[in-house]
């Protein structure tokens, strides 16, 4: 009889008939069985095969072969094989039992799960010390095989994903620079693969392509092509898609075409490079700060407008003692739309910090005192900025009057924070529309704009820094939201 049978029949023969029947054991769960109760067989050794790159089509790959095929005694079979894989380089590391094939082929899908859940998604090759052991079953009985050890090198499926990308285009030049580089955490990026830019066109049917650091490293924008990790486009040239696949290469194998925004306008372009996907979304030209100070709600939110700073980056000067959240236009009461920071990092007073679109945490001021808070869109963060005096001017009354009233009266704004106000006024001269804003039913403190009728209020011209004994404002005939900080002086006065 060959070796293999010979041992086998050796030890079962030494278990069934060296003890009493009452002491045979019957495991059947034999992925429990103590591995010290293994025996080994000389020559029924398993060992080590080539590594293995999960990235393949395959639904199972070899994780060890065995040395002897030497057939089993009769009524024996070889069942239950598993290796018990334990990570290297892995501090406190145990290892996990992955069932496989008697010849050593185990499922791919959980192998990937396994790499990803003790090292990441980075598709490094990672080195694990591999146990195998199989039953030898007769009747319902077992005996465990211990086929010794082997290394089992895993590289886990992941896409190419460099360290940065940029935007290139007509809106904003075909080699990459800083200036349009996309914006991305501090995490690596096979653990947070997405990647954002704020980006403003000003004419229609702008082209774009992206460029990942590879290229640049490589020797320039263009360096790298056609490649996976080279330039990133779509699969159609001109798709004005607002959403869709990225490709590095089509289908067809010619380079990356690319993509067009129709519209002019001021848009958040998403990029996720773990399923090479994008979204391009508009963005509003008007932000509004609510929370503890103002109700946790749209009608609180629409009485507490962020004063533009300069493209996508606004603020807001104020008493603050608690959380608060931003809303674009348009979002009130979306909580998947709010600008916060992470659920993570709910309630942080830090000075500083990152900014995403989400059902996101609060920020907290710092502490309770006069701040000014900064929404930069640009590089989705926030700052707080305490105000050097905490103790400025204050107001009983703050109106509105002009040639609507012959200016004999005054339409009264609403405090609606410390130092902010807020009121809808309708404009119902259809003469020279000109109005200014004062404190306290008097001329001593008044709010203006360069000479009179220097700022018309329009779609595209409605926020501006005033003083006190400046020009009236020109407001044509319609309906307004109209805000004024006392402190800053910024007033926005934005048609409904």
């Amino acid at each position: 009889m060959k070796k293999l049978s010979f041992y086998i029949t050796l030890a079962l023969t030494s278990l069934f008939f060296g003890a009493c029947s009452d002491e045979i054991p019957n495991w059947e769960n034999p992925q429990t069985f103590d591995a010290e109760e293994a025996i080994t067989i000389p020559g029924y050794t398993a060992y080590t095969v080539a590594p293995i790159d999960l990235a393949g089509d395959d639904e199972q790959v070899r994780l060890f072969v065995i040395g002897n095929g030497d057939a089993l005694p009769e009524g024996f079979e070889l069942q239950n094989a598993r290796i018990a894989l334990t990570p290297q380089g892995v501090e406190d590391a145990t290892a996990t039992i992955v069932s496989t094939t008697v010849d050593g082929l185990a499922d791919a899908a959980s192998l990937q799960a396994l790499v990803e859940s003790i090292y990441g998604k980075r598709p490094e090759t990672r080195t694990f010390e591999g146990h195998v052991y199989v039953n030898a079953v007769k009747n319902g009985q077992y005996i465990l095989i211990d086929a010794g050890t082997v290394e089992v090198l895993l590289t886990p499926a992941a896409p190419f994903i460099a360290s940065a990308y940029y935007i290139v285009g007509d809106a904003f030049g075909w080699d990459a620079t800083d200036a349009y580089k996309f914006k991305h955490s501090a995490a690596d990026v096979y653990e947070d693969p997405v990647f954002t830019i704020m980006i403003t066109t000003t004419a229609d049917n702008q082209y774009w392509k992206i460029i990942p650091q590879s290229c640049l490293d490589a020797g320039g924008t263009w360096a790298i092509e056609n490649a996976p990790n080279g330039v990133v486009g779509v699969e159609v040239d001109g798709d004005d898609s607002m959403e869709g696949a990225l490709i590095t290469t089509t289908s067809t194998g010619t380079k990356a075409n690319a993509g067009k925004i129709a519209a002019a306008g001021t848009y958040m372009m998403t990029i996720n490079m773990m399923d090479y996907t994008f979204t391009i979304v508009p963005v509003a030209s008007q932000f509004y700060i609510f929370g503890d100070f103002a109700g946790w709600n749209g009608d609180g939110a629409i009485q507490n407008a962020m004063f533009p700073q300069g493209d996508n980056v606004f603020t807001y000067t104020a008493q603050f003692n608690g959380n608060v959240k931003i809303w674009a236009a348009g979002d009130f009461n979306n909580w998947g739309a709010c600008y916060n920071t992470s659920k993570a990092n709910d309630g942080t007073t830090a000075m500083s910090g990152s900014i995403e679109q989400s059902d996101g945490g609060a920020i907290h001021s710092p502490e309770n005192g006069l701040f000014t808070f900064t929404l930069d869109l640009n590089n989705m963060t926030y700052k707080w900025e305490k105000l050097a005096n905490q103790s400025p001017a204050t107001y009983t009354n703050i109106s509105i009057i002009g040639n609507f009233n012959g200016w004999g009266g005054d339409v009264e704004l609403t405090e609606v924070n410390p130092h902010n106000w807020y009121t809808e006024f309708t404009q119902t001269d259809t003469g020279n529309c000109q109005l200014k804003l004062r404190a306290n039913h008097d001329w001593g403190t008044n709010w203006g704009f360069g000479s009179d009728g220097d700022w018309a209020v329009n779609e595209s011209n409605w926020a501006k820094v005033c003083s006190n004994g400046a020009g009236n404002i020109y407001v044509p005939v319609g309906t307004y939201d109209i805000y004024l900080n006392d402190i800053t002086g910024e007033v926005r006065i934005l048609k409904k």
